[in-house]
């Protein structure tokens, strides 16, 4: 496994103690192309908020199936985040995850104890390979006065077959970027449903490689805008579900 690595990009007038961070966090088989493009798209948008470009090298896919390597990137970018934490005590935080990616905040969140985890504004996850169950409800409703969650948005594609095979074929994962997470949703957890495969948010039809980001990310991100909606109703078909 490659060596965790991380790029920033921020505003010199914030560059001291920036009150927002956000993160972002490639999935396997790529070195997350698109977080370079989020980044300036963000910091145009808005530079007071400081970007990390989080990635762990080329992630194989038989490193994926492996449990105890999922272990040991979750663990890796637990460790990062935290020191992250340490330089810029007191910011709060924002995640845009795909893929593998939205295994390793969920899970690196999960996995540190209460008063160890960041204050989280919002967690922005596309493409999921996290199980439609995964249990959001103890990390946005923590005991008094210890950090939590404030937002999940979980874009999810339709024609995502790559979820399906890791569903299938892969313990510990689901596919909640394809069929969204069960339970309580509403304005604290929402599933969006979009026609699209596993990387349709970053090259989505038409001339603008970018038009999802910009659509549905960056004016949350931003501006802290309320997220515009997906489809109503998901497609039902043999294998959406």
């Amino acid at each position: 496994m490659a060596e965790a690595k991380s790029t920033r990009s921020q505003a010199p007038a914030s560059a001291a103690s920036p009150s927002r961070i956000l993160v972002t966090v490639h999935g396997i088989r790529t070195f997350g192309q698109w977080q370079d493009r989020l980044r300036k798209l963000t910091v145009a948008a808005n530079p007071g908020i400081m970007v990390e470009n989080y990635g762990y090298g080329y992630f194989s896919v038989i490193a994926f199936v492996i449990p105890l390597f999922r272990w040991l990137a979750v663990r890796s970018f637990r460790n990062n985040l935290k020191a992250l934490m340490r330089a810029h005590d007191g910011a709060s935080f924002t995640f845009v995850a795909h893929s593998f990616g939205t295994h390793l905040v969920a899970h690196a969140l999960r996995g540190m104890k209460p008063d160890e985890r960041p204050d989280v504004e919002l967690i922005i996850l596309s493409g999921s390979v996290l199980r439609s169950a995964f249990d959001w409800a103890s990390l946005m409703n923590p005991a008094a006065g210890k950090p939590g969650i404030r937002r999940v948005i979980n874009d999810c594609g339709l024609n995502d077959s790559v979820l399906i095979m890791s569903q299938a074929g892969v313990l510990f994962t689901g596919m909640a970027g394809r069929v969204g997470f069960y339970g309580f949703t509403g304005a604290d957890l929402v599933n969006r449903f979009f026609p699209g495969g596993h990387s349709h948010y970053f090259m989505p039809p038409g001339d603008d490689p970018d038009a999802f980001m910009k659509r549905y990310w960056v004016p949350v991100l931003a501006a802290g805008e309320a997220a515009l909606p997906g489809l109503e109703i998901p497609v039902a078909g043999t294998l959406k579900g």
